[in-house]
């Protein structure tokens, strides 16, 4: 006969060596000995008997115990042993409490190095030990919640940093994708996060539009007696149009 909430609270140990198996049904059963009720729940596995512990009541009440002997079934039933499916949900929930979120960040910063220039990637180590490890790189990464992230964009965003805000939040975002491959995590919580932030303020630069501005530019420019490196890039830069960075390294 299935159990109830009152025959578990009010059951008893009888004194005896094992314990007192009370039966819920699918081989779920509560043991009562000297030192506390527990749930087990009895299964074969590759033609041998196991016994899974579900844990202790009332902190696990009936319920909840139920529902772990239904998801164990469900995994029988998929061909997979519900104890070494507990066994590796425990390492990997070690494995996770152990990875702060500054290693796995460091991690990715190293991976995904070589799709940037080294100026960029210097840029962008300098964000995270600037602005994001001191706030959360001691955080378990599995511990890291939507508002902590808010608060490290919240602070770059008080200092006028919109553009780099806004960048720093994807390469967080890629971090956890990281994460999540690991087995770390399993949502990025950044979700979300970015139409919680000011929006950039959208606006055009300033450009010459009449030939005649244009034409006094490029006297300008010849006449200017600078450095000759810098008076050669100005020379060149109406001719190629491209930006100052990749003018200065082209080779």
């Amino acid at each position: 006969m299935a159990l109830t909430d009152t025959f578990i609270r009010q059951a008893k140990w009888s004194g005896t060596k094992a314990g007192d198996k009370h039966s819920d049904g699918g081989g779920l059963y509560l043991l009562v000995n000297a030192v506390g009720k527990y749930w087990r729940l009895n299964y074969r596995f590759a033609g041998k008997q196991k016994t899974l512990a579900i844990g202790v009541y009332p902190a696990v009440p009936l319920a909840a115990a139920r529902k772990t002997r239904d998801r164990a079934r469900e995994l029988l039933a998929a061909g997979k042993d519900p104890g070494a499916e507990k066994q590796e949900a425990a390492k990997l929930a070690k494995q996770a409490a152990g990875a702060l979120f500054e290693v796995v960040a460091r991690e990715w910063l190293a991976t995904s190095a070589s799709t940037r220039g080294a100026a960029t990637q210097q840029r962008v180590v300098g964000w995270f030990e600037r602005d994001v490890f001191p706030l959360i790189g001691n955080v378990p990464v599995n511990s890291v919640r939507p508002p902590d992230i808010l608060d490290v964009m919240q602070r770059m965003q008080a200092r006028g940093i919109i553009d780099s805000m806004r960048r720093v939040l994807a390469y967080i975002s890629k971090v956890f994708e990281l994460a999540m491959v690991k087995e770390l995590v399993e949502r990025d919580p950044t979700t979300g996060i970015a139409a919680q932030l000011q929006q950039r303020n959208e606006g055009h630069f300033a450009a010459l539009t009449k030939p005649v501005e244009v034409g006094s530019l490029l006297r300008a420019i010849h006449g200017y007696q600078g450095h000759p490196y810098c008076r050669a890039a100005l020379k060149l830069a109406p001719l190629v149009f491209v930006r100052p960075h990749m003018l200065r390294h082209a080779e």
